[in-house]
């Protein structure tokens, strides 16, 4: 009898593991299990983000959302999420359901947390779930570290990587200025130096998508131009 309650509860487990398996969690290439944590460090400044590519691998369309909840948070700051190409204030904790199809993969969300300009660590938990099996569930926590160092004197910019990067289809940035400039912009050239895009910085701080789908394969920079000056420049790889 004992041994017959020991394989059952194998079997029980063996299944719930399984399950848990059909969302699965990716940042850069490296897979993330369930309750890993995904470092994010930068400026008090500007806005910290938590990049994941969230993959359906059963065998049919699955409606997933995302459960936010604040661990351990510096007060002042807050904090929101994006999710199926949308973004939503920090009063939502929770988003609405994003379908992905089976075997599909979605690179649009994001974590975002903005420390306005108080430093120290903040930890937030992100559980993604399909809304019809709320027992089929994956969780990572968003360990943000925001350095009390404002904005760089020097340049008045402060830029993240892209992500993802690789990029695919597109690559989002997210940056902050200190003052307004009508003439800013985000400049992605080629190795010889070609401008292949260029998109208008309109806002203080914000997030920019560059779309990378027209662009051929290979190695290309991303720069943040104000006043005629070059502010940053970064590397980004497009892979199709």
């Amino acid at each position: 009898m004992k041994k017959i309650v020991i394989l059952l509860s194998i079997i029980l487990f063996s299944g719930i593991i399984s399950q848990a398996q059909n969302i699965t969690l990716k940042n850069s290439g490296t897979n993330y299990a369930n309750g890993d944590t995904l470092v994010v460090s930068g400026s008090a400044s500007v806005t910290l983000s938590s990049f994941m590519d969230v993959t359906n691998n059963s065998g049919t369309s699955m409606s997933i959302k995302c459960h936010r909840v604040d661990l351990n948070i510096v007060a002042g700051s807050t904090n929101s999420i994006c999710f199926g190409g949308s973004c939503w204030p920090d009063t939502v904790s929770i988003s609405p359901a994003s379908i992905v199809a089976a075997g599909a993969t979605t690179s649009e969300f994001s974590g975002d947390y903005k420390a306005h300009g108080f430093g120290g660590t903040s930890y937030i938990r992100y559980t993604f779930y399909d809304q019809h099996t709320t027992t089929d569930t994956i969780c990572f926590i968003g360990k943000y570290i925001a350095s009390g160092v404002g904005i760089d004197e020097l340049t008045g910019v402060s830029i993240s990587d892209a992500y993802p990067n690789p990029a695919n289809t597109f690559a989002v940035i997210n940056y902050a200025v200190s003052s307004a400039d009508n003439s800013a912009r985000v400049i992605v050239s080629d190795l010889l130096g070609k401008e292949m895009i260029s998109i208008p910085v309109t806002e203080k701080e914000g997030k920019i998508k560059i779309e990378t789908g027209n662009l051929v394969n290979g190695i290309y920079f991303y720069s943040f131009r104000t006043k005629d000056k070059i502010a940053y420049t970064k590397k980004l790889i497009v892979k199709h």
